[in-house]
């Protein structure tokens, strides 16, 4: 999938999002996110945009985090920032 931020200076990705998008967890890859806003609180499986390797994170219910994920395996309440 496409990154769009790739060539973004960093402190690009440190402003607002634009855009939000609820992620429903499947084995299906997105748009690279700026970062990730979760409404549960659990456990999710994401694979980060450099890395084909799935990991699990622990979240929190309201935490906002800046995460740049293609994919999320396991999860609820997780909505992509753009």
């Amino acid at each position: 999938m496409p990154d769009g931020f790739s060539g973004a200076p960093p402190e690009a990705l440190t402003t607002p999002a634009t855009r939000a998008v609820e992620i429903t967890a499947s084995a299906s890859a997105f748009n690279a996110t700026r970062g990730i806003h979760c409404s549960v609180a659990e456990t999710i499986t994401v694979e980060f945009v450099d890395s084909p390797t799935a990991v699990d994170l622990v979240v929190a219910a309201g935490a906002t985090y800046p995460y740049r994920i293609v994919k999320v395996t396991t999860g609820t309440g997780v909505v992509a920032l753009y």
